[in-house]
């Protein structure tokens, strides 16, 4: 029984750990994606710096997505921004947390049944399962056009949060499957 229970164990474990980036994007259908050419990063609001749950600090997570965004950005159209200008688009980062739970309920049911009629049968059963806990973590890219102040366009992925030596890794990986769904007229295949 013991050997059942480290298997169950340690397939639930498995599947926890296959998790994969969840991608969102959403656009303004009216905006002009193609007069889009620069872009410049907004502030960040004093006291809204972007975190993650593993102590990296703030500067270093926003100068990462910013990092992975402004090495993608050109093969998508948009350059930045003359210094001191703010480009057709203002770009505006993010990072969100929630602590999550995650249970897998596995059980293993036998049944067995002999001799005549409704007296006879056997059954056992064995519930099995385990909870996980862990942080979810969301990257978050606005695109604000500069002239009316509106959002045109926002994309977002989510995973667990990682520990500080993945999370350059993390963070790179999440700006690219991001920035795959821009501009909308290009990633709808």
């Amino acid at each position: 029984m013991k050997i059942f229970q480290l298997c169950l164990l340690t397939l639930s474990g498995m599947l926890t750990g296959c998790s994969t980036l969840d991608v969102h994007s959403d656009h303004d259908p009216s905006a002009d994606f193609s007069k889009y050419r620069t872009y410049s990063w907004a502030p960040t609001p004093a006291g809204q710096e972007p975190s993650d749950s593993s102590g990296v600090p703030s500067g270093l997570v926003e100068k990462r997505i910013r990092g992975a965004a402004d090495s993608l950005l050109p093969a998508k159209g948009l350059t930045p921004a003359a210094a001191g200008q703010e480009g057709d688009v203002v770009l505006h980062d993010r990072i969100t947390q929630k602590e999550k739970v995650q249970s897998s309920n596995v059980g293993v049911g036998v049944g067995l049944g002999f001799g005549y009629g409704p007296w006879s049968g056997f059954g056992a059963g064995y519930p099995g399962g385990s909870t996980y806990q862990y942080t979810q973590g969301t990257v978050v890219l606005d695109f604000v056009e500069a002239k009316s102040k509106t959002l045109v366009w926002r994309g977002s992925a989510t995973d667990a949060a990682s520990s500080p030596e993945d999370s350059p890794g993390k963070i790179r990986e999440a700006v690219t499957k991001i920035l795959e769904k821009y501009p909308p007229s290009l990633s709808r295949k």
